[in-house]
């Protein structure tokens, strides 16, 4: 039978996968800011509110959309 990991093994490996996700998310968050400026987004006159409500509707919208597409499995039963 395997032996259990001890609280401080799995508080390392916590830790661990911690600073594992700040780093994705530090590159996801650049990645996406690059997207936006090539966009031309700094050039909008926005409050932080407001570009964080245009991002929200952009996902939105985006999702909705998806949702409503047919997957190609869904097109080939239909005919």
């Amino acid at each position: 039978m395997a032996r259990a990991k001890s609280p401080s093994a799995i508080r390392d490996q916590i830790r661990t996968l911690q600073k594992q996700l700040r780093e994705a998310e530090e590159k996801e968050a650049l990645r996406i800011g690059q997207i936006a400026m090539k966009a031309g987004v700094e050039t909008l006159d926005l409050s932080e509110n407001e570009l964080e409500a245009a991002f929200a509707e952009m996902v939105h919208s985006f999702r909705s959309g998806r949702e409503n597409e047919q997957r190609p499995s869904d097109v080939a039963q239909s005919a």
